[in-house]
């Protein structure tokens, strides 16, 4: 296979250390112990395992209100997914732009 040399523009360098600067961002949240106790595991965890048990015994109205929380975690933990999953293709952007 053919080794492609890429040669990234001043823009894109400074767009994919934007990203990486995110991400770095969210790593230093994510290893913060008040950020763990009160999202990760408070509102992500603790709080879609609370719903998740409740919805058995709810009424019509209230799985609806549920689902739209527990969709709202869903969203938010994706979210956090994405910049991580992001900062990871810059890192391999930037990489294979120095060669």
């Amino acid at each position: 296979m053919e080794e492609m040399n890429v040669t990234l523009t001043t823009q894109e360098i400074t767009y994919y250390k934007e990203i990486i600067d995110r991400g770095d961002k969210l790593e230093r949240l994510l290893n913060n112990a008040d950020f763990k106790e009160l999202i990760t595991e408070g509102y992500c965890q603790n709080l879609a395992d609370s719903l998740v048990s409740c919805l058995s015994k709810a009424s019509p109205t209230m799985k609806d209100i549920m689902n739209s929380k527990l969709l709202g975690i869903s969203y938010f933990k994706e979210y956090i997914d994405l910049i991580g999953s992001e900062k990871a293709r810059a890192k391999e952007a930037l990489a294979g732009g120095d060669e």
